[in-house]
């Protein structure tokens, strides 16, 4: 489980706050795989603008996903929550005591995820209970919906039902929407057809 909070912080304050975490965590218990851990760059966080020397927020990527060296994005369901790849081999560390079939399952459906496209849809195995409603007339602009997030919220204040969710995020490839934040340039596409274009 993990929150995520923003607040308005100078920007001094959260490196501060971050190499205390690092330092923090190296005194309590780092053993020798831990010590391949890269050191990560000054946390650059997405902070409101306003006086007082505070860093603007910068506009979300949406094509861009941070790949390791095997050509795979970061998971929460194998790797560490601190997002640190390893010195030799630059890999996402692990999370320890991991099976390996969950990792060759993950990986798996990372690597059809990164080569999903629009062009080659997924036709679910099982059939639905139900068709997919057709997109109702809503008050979304598909056009505002750019990352993640924005999409999530998107689908719960439309009430969009699971069975048209999933329809969507066949419709571009991907077996499943936890799946489309390793794609973010079809998070457009998914909110067109659950939107209206």
């Amino acid at each position: 489980m993990s929150i995520s909070l923003t607040l308005p912080i100078e920007y001094n304050a959260l490196t501060r706050a971050s190499k205390m975490l690092r330092d923090l965590a190296t005194d309590i218990n780092m053993d020798d795989e831990d010590s391949d851990v890269l050191e990560e760059s000054p946390i650059e966080a997405s902070i409101p603008a306003s006086e007082g020397g505070i860093k603007p927020a910068e506009p979300p990527q949406v094509s861009s996903v941070e790949l390791d060296s095997d050509g795979l994005p970061w998971d929460a369901r194998i790797h560490t929550g601190s997002k640190l790849k390893l010195k030799k081999s630059e890999q996402w560390k692990k999370i320890r005591n991991v099976s390996p079939e969950l990792v060759a399952t993950v990986e798996a459906e990372l690597r059809a995820a990164l080569a999903a496209s629009p062009e080659s849809p997924i036709t679910p195995t099982e059939e639905p209970a139900a068709a997919p409603p057709p997109p109702t007339e809503s008050g979304i602009d598909p056009a505002t919906v750019t990352n993640f997030p924005l999409l999530m919220t998107a689908i719960t204040s439309e009430g969009i039902d699971d069975v048209a969710v999933l329809a969507a995020v066949n419709k571009v490839g991907l077996t499943a929407l936890p799946l489309l934040p390793t794609r973010p340039d079809l998070i457009p596409t998914v909110a067109a057809e659950l939107f209206g274009s």
